[in-house]
């Protein structure tokens, strides 16, 4: 072999590795434009998935104040109409749409509690709905009295409440409001409270259905209250939540009188903490949309004050909402 034809050995064999390595780097080139073109694939998927969830819960907050505008006219009421029907409890109400549906929840905000009206003596009512749910007793007084402070104008705390020298202590300090909470978020920043106590986990309801900034109410109204705020007030009674729950809506009781036949004197203690109230015209509704076959929705959560004549107005819009539907 001439030393010529070597070289040219030696400089095909080097243009052969020059094409392998080409041809292995186009390569990972292609698969990783492959890969991210698969990944932009999926996220588009699942934003278009989540834009749809989203528009469905709309369509769901919609329909609600629809049926609540529509069932509260005087002109459309008769034996046969079903919208008149809609309850303000959290009944759940399931909607197909497409190839999706929603499912929304009304709650009259005069049957929940109002933490912003609580008092120390009403202040029990907040406490059992706690216990409920779960917290130790004195998880509740803690929350209970240190909600009571942080909205109060002094600065003297309760046995187990929270005023500045608390929070000031704290890794972030802040100062405690001394005025009325603005939204249910707030209560977030309130000694004893979390996340799980106020909106739920797996194990345990959130309070955040049950309670309230809007009503103004120093009691709440029996007529509109879900089940579990019903057996939060004193002296209620299992079997008489079930009655009083079961009889919303039209059979609604109005008189102290239907009260007294059931429970006797004791209704006077009860009536410390409760009503027995018409619908009020603001109300609170959870909407939550769905995809078929896909078991995460989307959530949506709005207050509003609803007209004689139908027309609405926000009071507080969430999108998306923490633990809509528990």
């Amino acid at each position: 072999m001439t030393k010529q034809s070597g070289t040219r050995q030696h400089e095909h064999g080097f243009a052969l590795m020059a094409v392998v390595w080409i041809i292995t780097l186009l390569s990972v080139i292609v698969l990783s434009f492959a890969a991210m073109a698969k990944t932009d694939g999926y996220a588009t998927m699942g934003f278009k998935e989540s834009l749809e969830q989203k528009y469905l819960a709309e369509a769901g907050v919609q329909m609600a104040i629809l049926e609540l505008a529509y069932g509260r006219a005087p002109k459309n009421r008769n034996a046969a109409d079903t919208t008149a029907m809609i309850k303000t409890d959290r009944t759940a109400y399931t909607r197909e749409l497409g190839t999706g549906s929603y499912t929304f929840r009304i709650t009259d905000e005069s049957g929940k509690i109002d933490i912003n009206a609580l008092t120390d003596k009403t202040g029990i009512v907040l406490n059992n709905l706690l216990r409920n749910f779960g917290s130790s007793e004195e998880e509740a007084t803690i929350i209970v009295d240190s909600v009571l402070d942080w909205k109060d104008t002094d600065d003297a705390h309760r046995l187990h409440g929270a005023e500045n020298n608390y929070y000031m202590s704290l890794p972030t300090p802040y100062r405690v409001k001394n005025a009325s909470f603005e939204t249910l978020e707030e209560l977030i920043l309130v000694k004893g409270m979390t996340r799980d106590v106020l909106y739920g986990n797996e194990k345990r309801k959130g309070i955040v259905h049950f309670i309230t900034v809007h009503s103004g109410a120093a009691t709440v109204n029996m007529n509109a209250a879900p089940k579990e705020v019903l057996m939060a007030i004193p002296n209620m009674t299992e079997g008489l939540a079930n009655t009083v729950f079961m009889r919303h809506g039209a059979n609604a009781m109005t008189s102290q009188q239907g009260l007294t036949a059931m429970i006797g004197d004791s209704y006077k203690e009860l009536l410390n903490y409760a009503s027995l109230g018409g619908d009020s015209n603001t109300l609170t509704i959870e909407s939550v949309g769905h995809k078929a076959g896909k078991k995460t929705g989307f959530g949506v959560k709005a207050v509003i004050t609803l007209d004689a004549n139908g027309s609405f107005k926000y009071l507080y819009y969430k999108c998306p909402s923490t633990g809509s539907l528990q």
